[in-house]
């Protein structure tokens, strides 16, 4: 059983990620299995998810555990965050990762990992959502992430939700634009600069090399008109090695759209 053992760690990822975390967890599982998992979470988390996911199934008690409850959340969206776009297990781990993430929040609000997972799940999930809803849920993903980020206030990951954020509301439709103003009175604000302002915020308090951030940056500058400064951040994620499917798969978009300013 995948519970009753924990591998040793490979080297891939060790400098590609950092971590935050909280205390109290009221389950059987110790502080220091948690500890180990959560590292395990960073190397390899589809392992990570069947790991939690066997303990999850398995103790009534643990599904009210809020300490595994955000990992849990989290193990999904770092899996997902690997596979293509078209991969339909995508979809069902951002779906998954947001149910365990907001019952995580709702079992302690004052949870501050609790609170970040809901927040980024929340926000991945509308990727996968219709138009109607997409907005509704866009509503209590900002409601979440203001809050997350006055807990937090130089949380890498959370600056960059802020930045997806802002650049999505920026790129809405004229359609889009008229449906929000029916269902909440107004547009929510966010612009390309407001974007970048935390993107850029976002590779400055990361402890690593975030490919996705920094093709978002280059997104910006493409928006911009900004060739030059499109590129450099594009020559950035360039020069990384070890690129996963989804990381290859947006770094071939960006290259597309910059080679097409002037």
């Amino acid at each position: 059983m995948i519970a009753e053992k924990l591998p040793f760690l490979t080297e891939r990822n060790k400098n590609r990620a950092g971590n935050s975390e909280t205390n109290g967890n009221k389950s059987c599982v110790v502080s220091q299995d948690f500890a180990e998992i959560s590292k395990m979470i960073l190397d390899d988390p589809k392992l990570a998810y069947q790991h939690l996911k066997e303990i999850y199934d398995s103790n009534e008690e643990m599904k009210t555990s809020v300490d595994l409850l955000w990992r849990l959340g989290k193990a999904c969206f770092l899996w997902a965050n690997t596979l293509k776009k078209k991969d339909s297990r995508k979809k069902l781990l951002i779906l998954e990762g947001r149910t365990y993430a907001t019952s995580a929040y709702e079992n302690d609000e004052n949870n501050a990992e609790a609170l970040r997972w809901a927040a980024i799940l929340v926000g991945s999930a509308t990727d996968f959502l219709g138009t109607k809803e997409k907005i509704e849920q866009g509503k209590i993903f900002k409601s979440y992430l203001d809050r997350a980020i006055e807990m937090q206030p130089t949380e890498y990951s959370l600056l960059h939700s802020r930045g997806r954020f802002s650049y999505e509301v920026a790129n809405l439709s004229w359609i889009e634009r008229r449906l929000c103003s029916a269902l909440f009175s107004e547009v929510p604000n966010g612009t390309v600069d407001q974007a970048l302002s935390d993107f850029l915020e976002a590779e400055k308090y990361s402890p690593f090399v975030w490919p996705e951030n920094l093709l978002y940056i280059a997104r910006c500058y493409a928006v911009m008109k900004n060739k030059e400064l499109a590129k450099k951040y594009l020559e950035k994620v360039e020069m990384i090695e070890q690129l996963d499917e989804a990381e290859a798969e947006a770094l071939t978009e960006v290259r597309a759209v910059v080679s097409k300013l002037k």
